[in-house]
């Protein structure tokens, strides 16, 4: 009662609201006449006033800053339709210090001030990045996990529109502070995926203040690439937080225990490959306890082969790949003795002089009767080493000495939007 006489009146035209004394209509040397408003090309029109109540601008709030927040807030359960307007309007052009005065009018307001107050606190949650809110998402999350009925109805409807909003926005954020994103493809597996929407993180990551926090909100996200320095824990716990990540490969960097336990949160996570990412083997219980689903692959990071096979008997269950990353550059004919089927352009075979049809019998000391016998023997060794394969040709038995390559080049691991 009385709150419609406490507000002062707000003309649309802020020039006008600066010109005007909150008390010049009630002097007597007023140059406004009485009945100015009566007459027909008066500039300002009868329903100016009504307007200025509904549709305040945020500049024109400036004579009402002084009235507290939580006086605006309790106003928003006025019997008066102008006042709940101008009270809402008030709140939702004011900062983070009007959270508190809303989250109290919820608790305390009826079924119209809860509606109101949730949608006024939803438009503060998104105007500000994730993180900077002043906690007002996170009061949505509260009222509606922990209350029932209206409230809870309503908090939730409007985190799902926060999340909508925030979900628009964050790729962008992402991809202004280095990241990249587009249809391409992964290298998981010695086995290049369907083309798929997916997102790289480049060494240069993060390139804007802020940008970690928006990991959370990507919806769209599935298969994640992290290169280089950017294989760290700050940006690896921003990347576990994508709420429908599956498939991550880290390539080309370091890691210790503290940048994998930052994936610990990554539940949702199917396929994880590491390539060429230097560990040693104090990493290896880290590793195993990550919550991955189908299938680990450890290529090329230094773990010592006896290390690999505790990591074996620790994912029990996975489909699991461990290579010291050591590549011959040869394909061999399905069945029976190593026969060489395809020579790799550029590879350590090429240059040591194989052929298609050479018969590959023996690496260093272990015999290969088998592709896969070949493969699970330059498995032991790291790119850069030297190693000896006999081979016939033509029925003579040779023998040569080559130069391993990177199973996994590095242009491939890197550029998941390369085409082919």
């Amino acid at each position: 009662p009385g709150v419609a006489t406490a507000l002062p009146v707000i003309p649309d035209d802020q020039t006008s609201a600066a010109a005007k004394k909150p008390n010049d209509e009630k002097k007597p040397n007023d140059e406004k006449k009485p009945n100015d408003e009566k007459k027909p090309n008066d500039e300002e029109k009868p329903s100016d006033e009504k307007k200025s109540v509904l549709t305040v601008k945020p500049a024109d709030l400036s004579p009402l800053a002084n009235v507290d927040l939580s006086v605006w807030a309790t106003r928003l359960s006025s019997s008066r339709y102008e006042v709940r307007q101008l009270a809402a309007q008030r709140l939702r052009n004011a900062d983070k210090r009007a959270i508190k005065p809303l989250v109290n009018a919820i608790d305390t307001g009826d079924l119209e001030t809860i509606e109101l107050a949730t949608d006024i606190l939803s438009t503060l949650a998104v105007r500000y990045p994730p993180k900077q809110d002043g906690g007002a998402f996170a009061e949505l999350e509260r009222m509606a996990t922990q209350s029932i009925g209206t409230t809870a109805d309503r908090s939730g409807a409007a985190i799902r529109s926060v999340r909508v909003h925030r979900a628009g926005l964050a790729e962008s954020a992402l991809v202004d502070s280095g990241a990249r994103t587009g249809r391409g493809t992964l290298l998981i597996k010695s086995s290049v995926t369907l083309p798929e929407y997916l997102m790289h993180v480049t060494d240069s990551f993060p390139s804007q203040p802020g940008a970690l926090d928006w990991f959370e909100w990507l919806d769209r996200i599935r298969s994640v690439l992290v290169t280089g320095d950017a294989i760290n824990p700050d940006v690896l716990a921003g990347v576990a937080k994508i709420p429908n990540l599956r498939r991550l490969v880290l390539a080309d960097g370091t890691a210790d225990v503290a940048t994998l336990k930052a994936l610990q949160s990554a539940t949702k996570l199917q396929n994880l490959e590491f390539q060429y990412v230097r560990m040693d083997d104090a990493a290896i219980e880290t590793l195993v306890a990550l919550p991955m689903r189908e299938s680990l692959s450890v290529i090329g990071t230094g773990i010592s082969v006896a290390g690999g096979q505790r990591i074996a008997k620790g994912v029990v269950g996975l489909e699991y790949e461990f290579k010291r990353g050591g590549y011959l550059g040869v394909m061999c004919r399905p069945g029976g003795q190593c026969e060489v089927s395809d020579v790799t352009p550029g590879s350590g075979a090429q240059r040591a002089g194989l052929q298609s049809l050479d018969i590959i019998t023996r690496v260093n000391d272990t015999p290969v009767a088998s592709f896969n016998d070949l493969k699970n023997a330059v498995s032991s060794f790291d790119p850069g080493q030297d190693i000896r394969v006999r081979y016939i040709r033509d029925g003579a038995v040779r023998e040569t000495t080559m130069t391993l390559g990177r199973q996994i080049p590095a242009g491939q691991s890197r550029d998941p939007f390369r085409r082919n």
